[in-house]
C-alpha cells in the first residue's frame, strides 16, 4: 500500500492549500473558482488512493465507482480552469456560463453513472488496477484534454493583451501550470497505458493535482512582480534539483528491476523518499549553486549601509537630501516625496519632486486604508489591483497614487499613527519595482523609523544645531519614550518605576496602558545597548499599542510581538521581560513570563514573600512561540506589593566581584507593608546603587506596584 501514500498525502496537503486560499477571500468570485478547482484536484487524489488500494483488495465495486468519480472531478476542475480563464483578471459574474458549465457537469454525471460508455469497470491483474474503457472514453479524455486546452489559449491571449504587467505574471503562472498538467496528464493516463500497456503507476496521477492548484495558488497569492535574476537562479536551483532527482530515481529503478519481481513494489516509496531526501538537501543545494554563480543581492547592502550612515545630527534638510540620494542611486526612483508630521498632525511636504500638495491629512480615507493593513507598511502600485484587500478600494488608492506620481507608497507608523509618507516614482532605467525592491524597502524600514522620529521632532523643537548624535536621540526619542507613560489611577493602582542606561542610551523600558478596567504593565530588556537597541526599543513600543488596538487577546499579543521581534529587528535582537495584565476590579494579575529574572509577591494576608516568575522564554528566539509560553495567575490582596527587575538588577557586581544578594531585596519588601510604592521603590533603589558603588554597568529597569 506504499503507492497510495502519494494520493492521500496529496489529498491532506490540498485540502489544507485551498482552505487557506478561500478564507483568505472568500467574497471574491475567482477565489470561489480557485476554491472549487484545489478542492476538485483534491478529491481526484483521493479517489485515485482509493482505486489503487480497493483493486489491490478485489473490491471491484468500490474501484469501478472511484474511477468514475475521479473522471467526474477531472472534468469539474477542466471546468472550473475554464471558467477562471474567462474572467480573470477581473470579477466577473457571469451568471449564464455559470448555468451552461453546471448543465455539462450534469451531463457527464449521467454519461459517467448511467451508462458505460466511458469507463465499463475496473479488473486486477496481479494486484495492480486495470481501467475498462467503454467505446468513447479516449472521446471523453479529448475533450476533457481540450477543455485545458482552449483555457491555455485564451490565458495567452489575456496576457498579451492585459496591460497590467502583474496580470500578464499571474495569467501566464496559470497557463503554465494549466500547460504542464495537461503534460503530465497525458503523459501517465494515456501515453504509459497505451505503450506499456499497464497502469503500474496510475497513482501517480494524483501529481497533477499539484501541479494545477499549486500554480493557481502561487499565480493568485502572487501580488509583487519577479525579480529576473532571483528568478532565473531558482530556475537553475530547480533544474539542478530535477536532473540530481531523475538520475538518483533513474538508477535505483535499474538496480531494482534488477531482483525479484516483489522487490519492484518499494519503487514508489523509494521515490518518496528520495524526494524527501533531496528536499532536506535543498539548502545544502542552494548554498553551493550561489557559490558558484556568486549570486547576491543587487543593491539591499549597499542601500542599507548608505541610509545608515546618515548623520541624525544633521540639519532637516541634510538629512533629507541624503535619504533621498539613497534611494535615487540605490533603487534608480525618480519623482520623489516625502510627508512628515507636523505640529498640527498634518503629513507635511517637506519634500518634493513633483510639485504635490503641501499637506495630507492623515484622516484621509485612502491613509486610514492603508494604514488599517496589519504590520504592512510598503505598498506596490502592482498590489492594488492584484492584492484581494487592497483591490476592494482600488479607486481610492489610485487615486493616491496619481496625485503623487508613485509607484511606491511607504507608510511609517508610530502605533497605528502615520508619522511619515515616502513616495517613490517611476525608476530612471524604466523598470518597474518587483519583489526585491519590496524586500529592500522593508529591509530599511527600522531606520526610516528613526529618520521619521528625528525629522517629527526636529519640526516640533525646530532643532537646527549640530549635537552629539546618540546624547540628542537619547533625549528626543528614548526620554520622550520612557518618560511618556501615564501612570494608573493612585485610587486603583499604586505604580512607581525606575529605569537607568549605563550609556545615556539603552533598550530597557517601561509601560502602563489602561485596558476597560484592566492595566497592561511591560518591563523589558531589548539586546544590546546604544543607538540600535533604543531604536527597537522604539519600534518594539509602537508595536505593543499596534497590537492592543487590533484587539488580540493577552496571549496573541506577545506571540503576535514575538513574530515582530524575529522579522522585522535587526537579526538577532531578542526582548527579555514580563507582560502583566492586573485586574483591579477582580484583584487579579495575569502575567507571561518572556525572561524577565525576577519578580516578587509579598503576600499581606500570609505575611511571606516568594519568587514567581518561574520560566520564561524570550522572545526573538524562534518565530512561532506559542508553545513556549503560558499565562500565570495570582490573586491580590490590598497592601500586597509586586517588585519586577530586569538582569541589569540582579546580575550586578559590587567592585569586589561579589553579585548583589537578591535576599537583600526581600528583607527590604518583608518591611514595606505599610509604605507606598515610591518609598519601597526609592529604598531599593538606593541600596542597590551603594551596593555598585554607584556606577551602572548594564541597563535597569524596576517596577513596583500595589493595590489600592
Amino acid at each position: 500500500m506504499s503507492e497510495s501514500l502519494i494520493p492521500y498525502s496529496a489529498f491532506i496537503t490540498l485540502q489544507i492549500l485551498g482552505w487557506f486560499i478561500f478564507l483568505k477571500s472568500p467574497k471574491l468570485i475567482n477565489t470561489r473558482i480557485i476554491f472549487i478547482t484545489i478542492m476538485s484536484s483534491s478529491l481526484i487524489t483521493l479517489f485515485i488512493g482509493i482505486s489503487w488500494d480497493s483493486a489491490k483488495m478485489n473490491a471491484l465495486e468500490i474501484t469501478n465507482a472511484s474511477l468514475r468519480l475521479t473522471s467526474l472531478m477531472m472534468v469539474i476542475a477542466n471546468l472550473s480552469i475554464l471558467r477562471l480563464m474567462v474572467s480573470f483578471p477581473e470579477e466577473k459574474d457571469l451568471k449564464l456560463l455559470d448555468l451552461l458549465l453546471l448543465g455539462a457537469v450534469g451531463i457527464v454525471v449521467y454519461i459517467l453513472f448511467m451508462t458505460d460508455s466511458v469507463i465499463v469497470g475496473a479488473e486486477q491483474r496481479e494486484g495492480i488496477i486495470y481501467r475498462l474503457e467503454g467505446q468513447y472514453y479516449r472521446l471523453y479524455t479529448s475533450v476533457a484534454t481540450g477543455l485545458l486546452v482552449v483555457s491555455s489559449l485564451i490565458g495567452i491571449v489575456k496576457a498579451v493583451r492585459t496591460k497590467h504587467k502583474i496580470f500578464k505574471l499571474q495569467t501566464t503562472l496559470i497557463v503554465i501550470g494549466t500547460a504542464l498538467s495537461l503534460l503530465l496528464a497525458v503523459f501517465i493516463a494515456m501515453v504509459i497505458p497505451i505503450l506499456l500497456k499497464t497502469f503500474r503507476y496510475y497513482y501517480l496521477s494524483s501529481l497533477l493535482g499539484f501541479v494545477l492548484a499549486g500554480s493557481l495558488a502561487y499565480a493568485i497569492t502572487r501580488t509583487k512582480l519577479f525579480n529576473i535574476t532571483s528568478a532565473i537562479y531558482n530556475t537553475i536551483v530547480v533544474v539542478v534539483s530535477i536532473i540530481v532527482l531523475g538520475a538518483i530515481g533513474g538508477i535505483t529503478l535499474k538496480v531494482i528491476s534488477n531482483y525479484s519481481t516483489s522487490l519492484a513494489n518499494v519503487f514508489p516509496l523509494s521515490i518518496f523518499l528520495l524526494l524527501s531526501i533531496l528536499i532536506l538537501i535543498g539548502n545544502y543545494l542552494n548554498k553551493f549553486i550561489r557559490k558558484i554563480l556568486k549570486f547576491k543581492s543587487n543593491y539591499i547592502e549597499t542601500l542599507l549601509n548608505d541610509i545608515n550612515s546618515i548623520d541624525l545630527t544633521k540639519p532637516q534638510e541634510e538629512i533629507v537630501d541624503k535619504l533621498v540620494k539613497s534611494l535615487r542611486e540605490n533603487i534608480s526612483s525618480t519623482k520623489i516625496n516625502l510627508f512628515v508630521e507636523n505640529e498640527v498632525g498634518l503629513l507635511e511636504n517637506i519634500y518634493t519632486e513633483t510639485n504635490t500638495e503641501e499637506s495630507l491629512d492623515k484622516n484621509l480615507k485612502v491613509i486610514e486604508i492603508l494604514s488599517s493593513y496589519g504590520n504592512k507598511t510598503v505598498f506596490l502600485s502592482s498590489e492594488i489591483i492584484s492584492d484581494p484587500i487592497l483591490k476592494t478600494n482600488a479607486d481610492v488608492i489610485q487615486d493616491m497614487f496619481k496625485k503623487l506620481s508613485s509607484e511606491v507608497i511607504i507608510l511609517v507608523k508610530d502605533g497605528t499613527q502615520t508619522i511619515m509618507l515616502l513616495s517613490l516614482g517611476e525608476k530612471e532605467n524604466g523598470r518597474t519595482y518587483d519583489n526585491y525592491d519590496y524586500k529592500a524597502l522593508q529591509t530599511i524600514y527600522p531606520t526610516l523609523f528613526t529618520i521619521a522620529y528625528i525629522l517629527k521632532n526636529l519640526k516640533k523643537q525646530k532643532i537646527t544645531i549640530t549635537v552629539n548624535r546618540e546624547i540628542e536621540m537619547s533625549r528626543t526619542i528614548t526620554e520622550t519614550i520612557l518618560h511618556n507613560i501615564k501612570k494608573p489611577n493612585p485610587a486603583e493602582l499604586d505604580f512607581e518605576y525606575i529605569t537607568r542606561t549605563s550609556s545615556g542610551l539603552g533598550g530597557d523600558f517601561v509601560d502602563v496602558i489602561k485596558i476597560k478596567n484592566r492595566y497592561l504593565i511591560v518591563i523589558g530588556d531589548i539586546s544590546g545597548k546604544g543607538l540600535t537597541a533604543s531604536m527597537s526599543m522604539v519600534v518594539l513600543k509602537s508595536s505593543i499599542y499596534t497590537l492592543i488596538r487590533n484587539k488580540l487577546n493577552f496571549k496573541g499579543m506577545v506571540e503576535e510581538l514575538n513574530k515582530i521581534i524575529k522579522e522585522n529587528l535587526p537579526k538577532g535582537t531578542f526582548f527579555s521581560g514580563v507582560f502583566i495584565l492586573v485586574d483591579t476590579q477582580q484583584k487579579e494579575m495575569f502575567f507571561i513570563n518572556a525572561g524577565i529574572p525576577a519578580m516578587w509577591h509579598y503576600s499581606s494576608k500570609l505575611k511571606s514573600i516568594s519568587q514567581i516568575q518561574g520560566e520564561g522564554k524570550v522572545l526573538g528566539f524562534v518565530k512561532d512561540i506559542s508553545k513556549y509560553i503560558q499565562i500565570n495567575k495570582v490573586s491580590l490582596n490590598k497592601n500586597d506589593i509586586v517588585v519586577i527587575a530586569t538582569d541589569g538588577y540582579t546580575g550586578a557586581k559590587s567592585l569586589e566581584g561579589t553579585t548583589f544578594p537578591l535576599s537583600i531585596t526581600e528583607n527590604i519588601i518583608k518591611l514595606s507593608e505599610n509604605k507606598n510604592s515610591r518609598e519601597i521603590l526609592d529604598k531599593l533603589f538606593d541600596t542597590w546603587y551603594n551596593f555598585v558603588n554607584r556606577k551602572i554597568e548594564d541597563d535597569i529597569s524596576l517596577v513596583v506596584f500595589k493595590l489600592s
